[in-house]
């Protein structure tokens, strides 16, 4: 397994096809979005493709915000360490990059991702919010 950081736009072009198909099935309506993610990461962040025998196999996105590295996406681990590597990465960059806090912020962890986040990737809950619509 090997994770590299996107340097520019064009490498996400070349592998726009690839990454369209590892898209998560609730946004694969809204590419739009996935793209708009990359970018902003890009710029704002870092982008992390992560390859396996089969060429490109997930992708890590990190936003940075004033006092944290925020994690956006998470390569589907499948049970070979994809996920764990991409944290040790992300660790490493956040502490080249003067971060020493990395969060996880969605509205779709539930009970079985906060064991995964917390046991498997050694992530702590720090707040949990809850909203009322009327």
């Amino acid at each position: 397994m090997k994770i590299e950081q996107v340097k520019d736009v064009n490498e996400i072009i070349s592998k726009w096809r690839r990454l369209a198909m590892l898209t998560d099935n609730d946004l694969v309506n809204n590419l739009e979005e996935v793209l708009q993610m990359y970018l902003h990461c890009l710029t704002n962040g870092a982008v992390f493709f992560v390859y396996g025998d089969s060429g490109l196999m997930g992708t890590c996105c990190l936003e940075c915000w004033p006092e944290f590295v925020n994690l956006l996406s998470l390569p589907k681990d499948n049970g070979v360490g994809m996920a764990k590597k991409c944290i040790d990465v992300v660790k490493t960059w956040a502490k080249e990059n003067g971060y020493s806090e990395v969060r996880v912020m969605s509205t779709k962890l539930n009970g079985s991702s906060f064991r995964y986040f917390e046991k498997s990737l050694g992530f702590r809950r720090h707040a949990i919010t809850f909203k009322l619509n009327f």
